[in-house]
């Protein structure tokens, strides 16, 4: 019988493995930073072409649109390193 601690997985040649929950855990912690990242990709984007679409439409100065340019550049730097810290984990 096992513990709480332990799950049987069948690998593919039809044996069986134990694998500790823990590995789980990590494994569902990874899924949701890439999901997290994805989010702030997609959000960034979403939110910097909105912006370049608003901005002479409400007749903002070129230095807002600087400033949002910034931003988005400041997201998307951070999910690259995020992506990489997840992908040198593995």
């Amino acid at each position: 019988m096992l513990s709480r601690l332990e799950i049987l997985k069948i690998n593919q040649l039809g044996s069986l493995e134990l694998k500790s929950i823990m590995v789980v855990r990590e494994r569902r912690s990874d899924l949701r930073q890439g999901r997290v990242v994805g989010a702030v990709i997609a959000v960034a984007m979403l939110l910097w072409l909105l912006a370049q679409w608003l901005g002479p439409y409400l007749g903002l100065p070129g230095r807002y649109a600087l400033l949002i340019d910034f931003l988005a550049l400041v997201a998307f730097l951070w999910a690259i390193i995020s992506g990489i810290i997840m992908w040198r984990a593995r």
